[in-house]
């Protein structure tokens, strides 16, 4: 399985691709993982390539990755090319304009527009705010989880939810709880998708 997971500095994307990694090697899957990123200290674009499998080269060939997992939906298209036909996006709703197009008076293209480009590549979208989910779950952070949540829940990812929960408490045991509580808010959200 090949994972792109992608989004603005600041994001958790980083931390999300070394949890999925982690998760895949502690379920005795091979990985292998790379990351990319210019000024994500700044809000620049953060890209991380995950292969789960028997695999050599880091990095996923354009057209060769199962899954998009973003942190913003810009740079879901920004990695699109990526994607397999008939792949999978999984991107939160909430708009990041980069300090760059800021700079250059950009505004941030038609939302609406991004999610047709991305179902016409072909892929499968699924879309959430993970903000205002965390909000609503009146924790600090988490919007990374929240996405995990949904990534798990679709069940392309053969692990046991049991080997998620434990792998997040042990990473971050003092957030565990608020940590649990996002992941859980992922699977959720899905379920609320998928019987919609």
């Amino acid at each position: 399985m090949n994972i792109i997971i992608t989004g603005v500095g600041g994001q958790g994307t980083v931390s999300l691709g070394h949890l999925i990694g982690n998760i895949a090697h502690n379920s005795g899957l091979r990985m292998i993982a790379a990351e990319t990123h210019g000024m994500s200290q700044r809000g620049g674009s953060v890209i991380f390539h995950l292969k789960i499998g028997d695999e050599r080269s880091p990095l996923i060939a354009k057209g060769q990755a199962d899954v998009i997992i973003s942190g913003e939906p810009m740079e879901a298209l920004r990695v699109l090319e990526f994607l397999k036909p008939n792949g999978v996006v999984i991107t939160n709703t909430h708009t990041i304009l980069s300090p760059v197009a800021v700079q250059l008076g950009m505004n941030y293209p038609d939302i609406l527009d991004i999610y047709r480009v991305i179902e016409e590549w072909p892929a499968k979208l699924y879309t959430l705010n993970t903000g205002e989910i965390i909000r609503r779950l009146d924790i600090p952070r988490g919007e990374n989880l929240v996405l995990l949540g949904v990534f798990m829940k679709l069940g392309i990812f053969q692990v046991s939810a049991d080997t998620v929960e434990q792998m997040i408490i042990n990473r971050w045991p003092k957030f565990a709880e608020n940590n649990l509580k996002a992941l859980h808010a992922g699977y959720d959200v899905l379920s609320e998708q998928i019987t919609n």
